[in-house]
C-alpha cells in the first residue's frame, strides 16, 4: 500500500510538471511585419494567402481558393505554389521538386497579388486604423508563417485626387529556428516590406515667412517629391518635374543664347546641380534615369532654385508626369503690399499735385534707395519696378498726388524688421511750403491677422501755407497821379479864362 502511495505521488508530481509545461509547449510562435516608406496619413490592411500544411508535397496551401484563382484558375494550388517556390529558389533544386517547374516572373506575381482584396485592418490600441505618422511605417504581429498580401492607402487628398497610391505588396514570414530534438519549428522571422508608391505627392514652398514680398526681391523656392517605385504590373519609363512661374522670373544665365537655370537637387543623400533650360517661364527636370532598377525608389527629392519677383502677385506651380499619369498641381503664391500716402493742408484740406519720391531705408546699414515705378493710366497709382541708389536719384520716379491728396504705391514688402519706406516731398503744391520731414509708412498688423493678398500700409503728411512776405504800406502813387492831373486841368482852365478877360 505504501508503494502504491509513492507511485501515485510520483505520478501526481509528473502530472503537475506536465500541466505547468503545457503553456510553454503551446506558446504561439509570432513575427512582426513592418511596412515602411509610407506617407504619414497612410493606413494598412492585409490578408494571409498561403499558410503551412504538412499534408501537402510543398508543405504549403492557399488559405482561400479565391487567392489561388488570382494566380491561375487552370492550375491546381500545389502547381501554383511550386511555381512560387521556384521563383524564390531560382536555379537551386528544391526537395521533391517536380520536373519542368517554371517560376513565376516578378511581373506575373505583381499582377496576381494586385487582384487580391485584403480585409484585415491594422489598428491601434483604441481600435482605430493605425496611421504611419512621421516615421512613415506601420507594424503588427502575426502568429503563422506564410505569405501575406498587404495594401496601403491614404486619405490625404488634393483636388479630389489621392496624392499617394500604393502598389499591392507581399511579405513572406519564414521559420527562423527548429527544435533540435523534435525537428519542429520554434520561432518565426520578422519581415520588413518597403511600400511601393506608384503615385506620389509633390509640394512647394518659398522662404518668405509671411507671403508678402517686394518687387525686385530674389526668393528661394523648394519643391519636395519622391522617386516612384516602378511597378511591374504597370511599368513607367519616365519621371519628369515641370515648374511654371508668373509674376517673377527665374534667376538664369545665358549659355549659347539659352536661358539656363541652375538647380540644387538632392535625391536621398546625393546632391547635384544640374542646369535646365527656361522657356516661356517654365522648366522641366528629367529624373527618369533614377527609375532604373528601382535603386532610388521612394527616395526623397528636394529641388531648390531662385526667382526674382517682377509683379504684384507671384504664382508658382509644379507637377510631375510619369508618361501616363500626372500629379495634382502644387501651387505657391506670393503677394506684394500696397501703401497710400495722404497729403493735406490746413484744416485737413486735401492737396493735389504735391510731388514725392519713395525712399527705402535698409535697417542693417541705413543705406537709402529710391523707387523707379510705372504709373497706371495717368492715375496717382504707381507700381515699383526697381530701386536706384542715391547717386542715381535723377532716375527715380516723381509721384504726384491726385485731387484727393493721395498717392498709391504697389509692389512693396511689409517686413518692417528689415526695412522702412518713407515718402520724401520734392515739390509742394502752389501756395504751400515743402515739408522736410519724411512720412514713414506704417503697416496694418504686419504679418498677423490680415490676408496676405490684401496687405496694406499708410503714410500721411501735412503742408503749411506760405508765410506773407514783408512790404511797404500806404495808398501808393495812383492817387497822386490823379491829383496831379486834376491840378494840371484846373491850371489850364484858369489860364484860358485869364486870357479871355484880357482880350476883352
Amino acid at each position: 500500500m505504501k508503494k502504491m502511495r509513492k507511485i501515485f505521488a510520483v505520478l501526481l508530481t509528473l502530472a503537475m510538471v506536465l500541466a505547468m509545461s503545457i503553456p510553454t509547449f503551446a506558446a504561439e510562435k509570432s513575427a512582426t511585419i513592418t511596412v515602411n516608406g509610407l506617407d504619414k496619413d497612410a493606413t494598412v490592411t492585409y490578408a494571409q494567402i498561403i499558410e503551412p500544411d504538412v499534408t501537402t508535397a510543398t508543405g504549403w496551401k492557399f488559405t482561400n481558393a479565391a487567392y489561388k484563382d488570382a494566380f491561375d484558375k487552370t492550375l491546381d494550388d500545389q502547381s501554383i505554389i511550386w511555381k512560387l517556390l521556384k521563383m524564390e529558389s531560382g536555379s537551386t533544386k528544391m526537395q521533391n521538386e517536380p520536373d519542368k517547374v517554371v517560376a513565376y516572373t516578378a511581373e506575373e506575381f505583381a499582377k496576381a497579388i494586385a487582384k487580391i482584396t485584403t480585409g484585415t485592418p491594422v489598428n491601434d490600441e483604441a481600435g482605430q486604423a493605425k496611421k504611419a505618422g512621421e516615421a512613415g511605417e506601420i507594424s503588427w504581429t502575426v502568429d503563422k508563417a506564410g505569405v501575406y498580401v498587404v495594401n496601403a492607402s491614404s486619405d490625404f487628398k488634393t483636388e479630389d485626387k489621392v496624392k499617394y497610391t500604393y502598389s499591392t505588396m507581399a511579405g513572406y514570414v519564414s521559420f527562423a529556428s527548429y527544435n533540435t530534438s523534435t525537428g519542429l519549428p520554434t520561432t518565426l522571422n520578422n519581415v520588413t516590406i518597403t511600400a511601393k508608391s506608384s503615385s506620389i505627392d509633390i509640394t512647394k514652398k518659398n522662404n518668405e515667412k509671411d507671403g508678402v514680398v517686394e518687387v525686385g526681391k530674389v526668393v528661394e523656392y523648394t519643391v519636395n517629391t519622391k522617386i516612384p517605385y516602378v511597378n511591374d504590373a504597370d511599368p513607367i519609363t519616365e519621371f519628369k518635374v515641370t515648374d511654371t512661374i508668373t509674376g517673377a522670373e527665374y534667376v538664369t544665365t545665358k549659355e549659347n543664347s539659352k536661358n539656363m537655370l541652375t538647380l540644387n537637387v538632392t535625391i536621398g543623400s546625393e546632391t547635384t546641380e544640374p542646369k535646365v533650360e527656361v522657356t516661356n517661364n517654365s522648366f522641366t527636370l528629367d529624373l527618369s534615369s533614377y527609375l532604373t532598377g528601382n535603386a532610388h525608389a521612394n527616395q526623397s527629392v528636394v529641388i531648390k532654385y531662385s526667382a526674382k519677383v517682377t509683379g504684384t502677385e507671384v504664382s508658382n506651380t509644379v507637377e510631375w508626369n510619369d508618361g501616363g499619369h500626372h500629379s495634382g498641381t502644387a501651387t505657391d503664391k506670393l503677394y506684394t503690399g500696397t501703401v497710400t500716402l495722404t497729403k493735406t493742408g490746413e484744416k485737413d484740406v486735401r492737396l493735389e499735385n504735391a510731388e514725392f519720391l519713395l525712399v527705402r531705408k535698409n535697417k542693417a546699414d541705413n543705406k537709402l534707395k529710391y523707387a523707379v515705378a510705372a504709373q497706371t493710366d495717368g492715375k496717382a497709382e504707381y507700381t515699383v519696378t526697381s530701386w536706384v541708389e542715391e547717386k542715381y536719384i535723377a532716375n527715380a520716379t516723381i509721384m504726384k498726388t491726385d485731387k484727393n491728396g493721395n498717392v498709391v504705391v504697389k509692389g512693396l514688402d511689409d517686413s518692417t524688421g528689415e526695412m522702412t519706406y518713407e515718402f520724401k516731398e520734392t515739390k509742394a503744391p502752389e501756395g504751400y511750403s515743402i515739408n522736410e520731414t519724411n512720412a514713414e509708412v506704417k503697416w496694418d498688423k504686419e504679418g498677423n491677422g490680415t490676408k496676405v493678398e490684401t496687405r496694406t500700409g499708410a503714410a500721411s503728411m501735412t503742408d503749411t501755407k506760405l508765410n506773407a512776405l514783408p512790404h511797404t504800406g500806404g495808398i501808393g502813387t495812383t492817387i497822386f497821379t490823379i491829383a496831379g492831373c486834376l491840378i494840371m486841368v484846373t491850371a489850364a482852365g484858369l489860364f484860358f479864362a485869364s486870357r479871355k478877360r484880357t482880350n476883352k
